[in-house]
């Protein structure tokens, strides 16, 4: 749970089919309100390199944002032969007034 002026800490880890850490060749971040409103769309030069494959983002909740679950949509792809690599992530969390 984050309140309404307070920063989130969004977190995304990238793993192969094996399970291995994977590092994509581009992302990109969607936030969703609860309304399902686009309030920030994030590419790769705008998150935080945690380790390998371990991507992080402190968003901070516009004070006058909507209350209720919000959603961060990440996709990425890795360059590969013979086949390139697709992956989307869907996080859920709830913002609320303080």
């Amino acid at each position: 749970m984050v309140y309404l002026g307070a920063t989130k800490t969004l977190r995304v880890t990238w793993r192969d089919i094996d399970e291995t850490l994977l590092t994509p060749d581009t992302q990109e971040w969607i936030i969703k309100d609860s309304k399902g409103v686009t309030k920030e769309t994030l590419a790769e030069d705008d998150l935080s390199i945690v380790s390998e494959g371990v991507y992080r983002y402190d968003y901070l909740v516009p004070e006058d944002g909507e209350t209720g679950p919000w959603k961060l949509i990440a996709k990425a792809k890795k360059l590969s032969d013979p086949v390139d690599r697709w992956g989307v992530q869907v996080k859920q969390f709830e913002v609320t007034a303080p």
